[in-house]
């Protein structure tokens, strides 16, 4: 009689143990799918956000490709969208007033077509005949992102007796 007592009681912690386990099985189940569903969430945020970034930075490159100080302003077409003066970037290429002003780490402007091979520095002794415009450059190395947009880079030039445009392809730089 003590035996079979004893084999029920033996058998019952047995099922309770199973019980156990079961129930820490589940509850780890439940634990891992809560952390892998975390783990894509954040992902799908962090992929938004790089998103959201890239378009604020466009947006801005085009806006200050848009400021008074650079663009062609009616003097192409009637002021054609994201048009800049090439003539206006020498002058405030060497203002130090205006680099203040601008919220950017770093401005580069860059002749795309016709291409020069080699990159030369747009100065006032070597204008036209160059192919990059450096209005704003920040060497400590700590940009958080980069945004380009193509914009046609336009200057009046004497042409038979006729003052005309002439407009060429660029892209504008912008490090934040």
């Amino acid at each position: 009689m003590m035996t079979t007592k004893r084999r029920m009681n033996v058998s019952g912690q047995f099922k309770i143990q199973q019980m156990a386990f079961m129930l820490m099985a589940v509850i780890v189940f439940f634990v891992l799918a809560g952390l892998f569903y975390l783990m894509l969430k954040s992902t799908g945020l962090n992929k938004g956000f790089t998103e959201l970034q890239q378009e604020k930075s466009e947006a801005l490159a085009l806006s200050i490709a848009e400021t008074p100080e650079m663009s062609c302003g009616g003097v192409v077409d009637g002021g054609k969208q994201g048009c800049i003066d090439t003539d206006r970037l020498i002058t405030i290429k060497n203002s130090k007033a205006y680099q203040e002003l601008l919220p950017v780490s770093s401005i580069i402007i860059r002749k795309v077509y016709p291409e020069i091979r080699e990159t030369k520095e747009c100065e006032s002794n070597n204008y036209p005949e160059c192919n990059q415009y450096t209005i704003k450059e920040n060497n400590k190395g700590y940009d958080s992102g980069e945004a380009t947009s193509y914009v046609n880079l336009c200057r009046r030039v004497i042409d038979d007796q006729y003052v005309k445009n002439k407009c060429e392809l660029g892209v504008i730089i912008i490090k934040i």
